[in-house]
């Protein structure tokens, strides 16, 4: 007699516990990663502050498109009635959006390789567009952004968890008539994985461009 088909349900059971019970201490609230930044539509992000990716951060999470000493900014939804509804959204390598006070994504569709945003200063508004351009939404609590905001802000380990993270990739040029950047040498070229957790428990989330 073939066990096969009932000890495969089981299997998977148990190894589904396991990795809820790895996870659990690492802050990630996993519902899945669907890509949805309708969220975003018309929300005010207000800069929180800009630094540089520090080498112990790089070492926990991993994340192969932003490595150590990368440059990011943390903007935050300026309005929201709960901690719920709080949108921190974290760009790397743009070196520029932090001359601004605020921004508003203009288009949002992850699947697009470029993306606008409308950025404003006390001299008014300014509409740039990056390409390449990756901008990742996630359905699920990330501790990594909340990180990222700690550092810059210095104030250490952090053991907060973004409910609405974004992560944004300016991926080689910012297009306002000035080349800013080129990194594609030191990213991952194909861009499909990023590890969300400590290094010592592995936990891959499937990104997809």
């Amino acid at each position: 007699m073939n066990n096969t088909g009932f000890w495969i349900p089981l299997i998977r059971h148990f190894l589904c516990l396991l990795l809820l019970l790895l996870i659990a201490p690492l802050g990630v609230h996993c519902h899945g990663n669907r890509g949805d930044c309708s969220h975003v539509a018309n929300v005010s992000l207000k800069l929180i502050c800009n630094s540089r990716v520090p080498d112990y951060i790089y070492s926990l999470y991993r994340d192969m498109r932003a490595p150590a000493k990368s440059s990011y900014s943390v903007w935050q939804s300026e309005a929201s009635d709960t901690v719920e509804d709080m949108i921190v959204l974290v760009s790397f390598h743009d070196n520029y959006f932090h001359r601004y006070e605020s921004m508003m994504v203009e288009n949002f569709h992850p699947a697009d390789t470029h993306h606008t945003f409308n950025l404003k200063s006390s001299s008014g508004v300014k509409t740039i567009q990056v390409r390449p351009s990756l901008l990742h939404c996630f359905s699920m609590g990330l501790r990594y952004p909340m990180e990222l905001k700690a550092n810059c802000l210095g104030q250490g380990r952090s053991q907060e968890v973004a409910p609405n993270p974004i992560l944004h990739y300016a991926m080689h040029e910012i297009k306002t008539g000035k080349h800013l950047s080129s990194i594609a040498s030191i990213l991952n070229p194909w861009g499909s994985f990023m590890i969300v957790a400590s290094t010592s428990v592995v936990i891959v989330v499937v990104i997809g461009i």
